[in-house]
Parts: structure tokens; C-alpha cells; sequence
């Protein structure tokens, strides 16, 4: 069992790096080395449920805001300042929000409850 708690410190610092998708393989060891155990808590679950959200917002709502940045930048039009500045708040919105789901995840996977 000493390999758990590696995986697990991996676990976690590739979420503090956001590259939780990149290091997925250290979630599924765990898993695997529990015999699905930790899948079956709640904890683990909502973790579940944050980690899509956190992808959807990223696709659905990051992406989108990035392409019309590009297009505002790309036209050139004489109100550039105004639509980029109108297009970074919801741009520091969307960082926000995608910060807060990322501290849930990072604190439902630190601190298991059932």
C-alpha cells in the first residue's frame, strides 16, 4: 500500500497544476488499488460531478470567450478597447468560477468524507 499515498501526492499536484487530465492515470490507480471502494463514497461522486463541470465550463464557456477574443482583436474595429474590456470581465468571471469549482475539487479530494 505504500504506492496509494504516491499516487495520491501525484493525484493532487497534478490538480494544483491543472493537469488533472494529463495525470488521470494516478485517479484510476487509486481506484484500482482500492477495488473500486473509494468510487462507491459520496465524496467521490461530487468530485465527479465538479471535475465535469469544471471541463464543461472550460469547453462551453472558456473556449467560447477565447475564439470571440480572437475575433474582436482580428476586426480591429475602432471600439476595440471597449469590446476587449467588455470581453475580460466575463473572461475574470469565467477564471473565477473555474478556480472555485477547482478549490472544491482539490478540498473534496484532500478531505474524504462519507
Amino acid at each position: 500500500m505504500s504506492i496509494f499515498p504516491a499516487l495520491l501526492m501525484l493525484h493532487l499536484i497534478s490538480l494544483v497544476l491543472m493537469a488533472g487530465t494529463t495525470l488521470v492515470v494516478t485517479g484510476i490507480g487509486m481506484i484500482a488499488l482500492t477495488h473500486g471502494l473509494m468510487a462507491q463514497q459520496l465524496w467521490f461522486r461530487i468530485k465527479i460531478v465538479f471535475i465535469l463541470l469544471l471541463m464543461a465550463n472550460g469547453i462551453f464557456n472558456g473556449a467560447r470567450l477565447g475564439v470571440k477574443l480572437r475575433r474582436i482583436i482580428d476586426a480591429n474595429a475602432p471600439d476595440l478597447t471597449h469590446r476587449v474590456l467588455n470581453v475580460k470581465g466575463r473572461l475574470r468571471t469565467f477564471h473565477l468560477v473555474q478556480f472555485c469549482i477547482f478549490l472544491i475539487i482539490i478540498f473534496l479530494s484532500a478531505y474524504k468524507f462519507n
